[in-house]
């Protein structure tokens, strides 16, 4: 049996509850048999540059790796620029509060 997996930040140097979960759901499923993809950016932390917007760092410089049975592609991030995610925090911030947000 096959699975893709597929999570915005993946490997054994990212710290934190899903993270450690989905690692270790991933590991214990190739342990039974199961071949394993996983599908991942290659940022290792986002950064908040706007209220509603991140900034993807990009600094897990490998596109593959193999370890505990767990084939994991990564790939490159576009970030959106500053100015982009203040824009779209802008109309989000509206629309949620009930704001016309096209500007007469």
């Amino acid at each position: 049996m096959k699975a893709l997996h597929i999570f915005y930040q993946f490997g054994k140097e990212i710290i934190g509850g899903a993270e450690y979960h989905t690692y270790m759901l991933s590991k214990e499923l190739a342990k039974k048999g199961v071949d394993i993809d996983i599908l991942t950016t290659r940022s290792n932390k986002v950064v908040p540059n706007s209220p509603y917007g991140i900034y993807w760092m990009n600094n897990l410089k490998n596109d593959y790796e193999s370890y505990d049975g767990l084939n994991i592609y990564r790939c490159e991030t576009i970030p959106l620029p500053k100015l982009v995610g203040l824009a779209l925090s802008f109309f989000i911030h509206n629309r949620i509060s009930g704001i016309d947000p096209i500007i007469y």
